[in-house]
């Protein structure tokens, strides 16, 4: 079993070490990867944070998968997905957007 599995499992059992340890080893991943897709780094860096938030919440349903990076760079995918129909749904307000009444 290679080492991200071990450090997963680790991690589902409780230990904040390997939790610690599993960002520290992906984040830059991550973070590279979700720059592909948007230009908004503040987008990427919540997209991370929300993603390691939602592992931390839900490890007592989670499973150790097949393939950790793969796992973590579809979730990546996804919470980027979300982030951006979040945004796309209200419109930036600006003084120029707003009518003088």
């Amino acid at each position: 079993m290679d080492e991200s599995k071990v450090k997963w499992e680790q991690f589902l059992s409780g230990n904040y070490d390997a939790y610690t340890w599993i960002y520290y080893s992906y984040a830059k991943t991550l973070y590279s990867y979700g720059s592909r897709f948007v230009s908004s780094h503040e987008i990427v860096e919540d997209a991370i944070q929300e993603l390691f938030l939602t592992l931390y919440k839900n490890r007592n349903r989670l499973r150790v998968p097949e393939n950790v990076k793969l796992y973590l760079l579809v979730s990546m995918k996804h919470n980027l997905i979300r982030a951006i129909n979040k945004e796309e749904r209200y419109e930036p307000v600006t003084a120029e957007n707003i009518p003088f009444l």
